[in-house]
């Protein structure tokens, strides 16, 4: 109840599909995380009912950071994400999705 659960689905250019799950509560707190070589520790943020970030350490340095932002009264996500390479290479890539249907329909 105190947790968000995130579950992502991603499916590469040869349609090989990779799985990842996992939880946190959005309170801004670093907790231990089992992303293999690319991180140790995740910490969730909700900065308002419409704002939520992620971010992804590892051994204490922040290299990845997801920014969720609802946008058109929640009719909307705009997701941007930034993965540090080094301190010259940092790309960032920005998603937008817009609902289909009303949560009730």
């Amino acid at each position: 109840a105190d947790a968000l659960a995130f579950h992502i689905t991603q499916t590469d250019a040869e349609g090989e599909t990779a799985t990842l799950t996992f939880r946190g509560a959005p309170d801004g707190k670093r907790q231990p995380f089992n992303g293999g070589p690319l991180a140790d520790e995740i910490g969730v943020t909700a900065n308002s009912k419409s704002e939520l970030d992620t971010i992804a350490y590892r051994k204490g340095e922040a290299l990845m950071i997801a920014k969720r932002r609802l946008v058109n009264d929640g009719q909307g996500l705009v997701v941007t994400q930034t993965v540090k390479i080094n301190e010259h290479e940092q790309p960032q890539n920005r998603l937008t999705y817009t609902r289909l249907q009303k949560p009730d329909a």
